[in-house]
């Protein structure tokens, strides 16, 4: 009776070890997976930030010069304007890059971003979309005028240009103002808003 007793408290306490065995492999494995989800989150931040900065200086240029457009056509007033003032077109709208947000979303990197990461950053990129489609029906509206009745049908209708231009003027404002406070969330160094931007906002 001692012998088995005895043998039988050895193979509990064996399979007590190896159960333990398993559960520490299986918590540091999780463990280690754990710091290489957030690892992974941390990269993925760090290209969209990279990502947001790139944009936002391309949709400043846009804006730029959609406002010097938008501000020399009221200036003419009612005159013809030159077609030499549109060496980058009657509209040059910024191309926003999504590389970053969607190689993220891909890889499951979201997945371990905090709710206010996924708000924040996901706010900005919806502003880019809606961007894009504005300017996609501008280039449409424009191209139209522009096949129907040829470059002149445009600049004779200055004041519906200015109008135009005005209004990517402004959008391109506000998804500036959208990057300064995702990338201010990021904790990047503040940077200065267009003079012209900050005219339109009132500031």
């Amino acid at each position: 009776m001692t012998d088995r007793h005895i043998h039988w408290q050895s193979l509990l306490l064996e399979a007590f070890f190896v159960v333990l065995g398993v559960v520490l492999a299986l918590g540091a494995n999780a463990w280690f997976q754990g710091r290489g989800d957030q690892k992974a989150a941390q990269t993925a931040r760090d290209s969209i930030q990279e990502e947001l900065v790139v944009n936002r200086a391309d949709v400043i240029s846009a804006a730029q010069y959609h406002f010097r457009l938008a501000d020399s056509l009221r200036v003419l007033a009612d005159s013809v304007p030159r077609v030499a003032m549109f060496e980058r077109g009657f509209v040059a709208p910024a191309s926003p890059l999504e590389t970053a947000w969607e190689a993220a979303a891909t890889t499951g990197a979201i997945s371990d971003f905090s709710y206010d990461d996924a708000l924040v950053l996901g706010r900005v990129y919806e502003e880019q979309q809606r961007y894009a489609a504005s300017t996609d029906r501008v280039g449409d509206m424009i191209y139209n005028r522009i096949f129907s009745g040829g470059y002149e049908s445009v600049i004779e209708r200055a004041g519906n240009l200015q109008a135009v231009l005005s209004t990517l003027w402004y959008q391109e404002c506000i998804l500036v103002a959208r990057y300064d406070e995702a990338l201010a969330y990021l904790g990047a160094a503040p940077s200065d808003s267009p003079a012209f931007c900050s005219y339109l906002n009132g500031r």
